[in-house]
């Protein structure tokens, strides 16, 4: 199970990882004296998408019975459109084509996100989620660097069709899996999910704080991750003879790797603690920190050091917060639904970050962006240690 799983979010992260960053390539290209402006309307437009998709996949896989399982048939659907409709992207040759692959794009591939992320709670006890919860961010982050590599390293359609491949094929694992198992999932609880109370889980507090928390420390973060091609290429004095992709490549293969190594250490805390609220405080508070260095120096030396300890906040973060989240779910028959919701927190930021951060850098420049990714780190963080069902 938690190898599968790990496939599975590899394969996920691998394509929004590789697949964002194909798309800031081909905004560059189509209009590259406007590609600031131009990226936040196609990712504000994939954002309104994401927003739907992932709480009504997860609604939706909720109330499926099928051999296979609940989640599967949805995992499936989302993994083949949304490999097609990054294919799509390839022969774009203007933003409103661009802007409406991407949204087809993220917004299937979430409804995929969505059903993997309800196996948890289906499968997984709640004593061993601290565990599950580790290996999950490991494999988040190693998934973001592959992408980023094969992105950097291949040319677009060789490369599009590893990425989306992926989830594909993880699916297949899972289906494999899931349909052997005499388990019931969330479908067949008593009680499952309602179209008209889509919303009713913000009734919750705890529920409501870790979704914020979420939501604004996955935004700080994404505020510089999003524009990180353009940060390396217009505001940080990266080394004479490297691209802005090769240097995109070399930033992430440093945050991946603190980050695997945070993250084996944040699991093995909290499975033996069981103090996911306080992992992930720290988590964002030393990522509030982290987001002030390139702030006070632009050298290609800070900004590694930069990349490194945010690295480490973001292990320990992802270390606890799978496992917070499904400890705050308020009702086990509406664990799609509800999980789908706490998604859009962390799949929703990566697309709505280029409208806020286009305004900042056109008003202010990019050394701006740092300062309010570094508050929004630690608004997100005070936020968790309001939590009281979890320690």
């Amino acid at each position: 199970m938690v190898a599968l799983l790990g496939v599975g979010y590899c394969t996920l992260f691998a394509f929004y990882g590789g697949y964002g960053l194909l798309v800031q390539r081909k905004v560059a290209e189509i209009d590259p004296a406007n590609k600031a402006f131009a990226l936040a309307v196609v990712a504000g437009i994939s954002a309104l998408c994401i927003t739907v998709a992932n709480p009504l996949g997860g609604l939706l896989s909720d109330r499926t019975k099928s051999r296979r399982g609940s989640r599967v048939p949805w995992m499936a659907g989302g993994a083949v459109t949304g490999m097609a409709a990054a294919l799509l992207l390839i022969p774009s040759s203007s933003i409103p084509v661009v802007a409406a692959t991407a949204c087809l794009a993220f917004a299937t591939t979430n409804v995929f996100h969505a059903a993997l992320a309800a196996i948890v709670p289906d499968r997984v006890p709640r004593s061993q989620r601290g565990r599950v919860s580790a290996a999950i961010g490991l494999a988040t982050v190693l998934g973001w660097i592959l992408g980023t590599q094969v992105v950097a390293r291949i040319s677009e359609f060789p490369a599009l069709m590893l990425l989306g491949l992926g989830p594909v094929l993880a699916t297949v694992l899972l289906s494999l899996f899931l349909g052997a198992s005499p388990e019931s999932d969330a479908a067949s609880h008593s009680s499952p999910a309602r179209l008209s109370g889509l919303l009713e889980a913000f009734d919750d507090r705890d529920f409501t704080l870790v979704f914020a928390g979420r939501a604004l420390l996955t935004f700080s973060y994404y505020l510089v991750l999003v524009y990180l091609l353009y940060i390396l290429q217009d505001y940080v004095d990266r080394p004479s003879g490297t691209s802005g992709v090769e240097a995109v490549a070399d930033v992430v293969a440093i945050s991946g790797g603190c980050a695997l190594l945070a993250t084996l250490l944040g699991g093995f805390l909290g499975d033996r603690t069981h103090r996911y609220r306080f992992l992930a405080l720290v988590g964002g508070g030393v990522g509030a920190v982290a987001l002030l260095i390139p702030l006070l120096s632009n050298t290609w030396s800070a900004f590694a050091v930069f990349a490194a300890v945010q690295g480490l906040a973001i292990g320990v973060y992802y270390a606890a917060d799978t496992a917070l989240a499904t400890l705050v779910l308020p009702s086990s028959g509406s664990a799609g639904r509800d999980l789908g919701i706490l998604n859009i927190a962390a799949s929703g930021p990566p697309v709505f970050a280029p409208f806020a951060a286009a305004l900042i850098v056109n008003s202010a420049g990019y050394g701006s962006l740092f300062t309010v990714a570094s508050a929004g780190a630690l608004i997100g963080a005070v936020a968790i240690l309001g939590v009281r069902r979890v320690r």
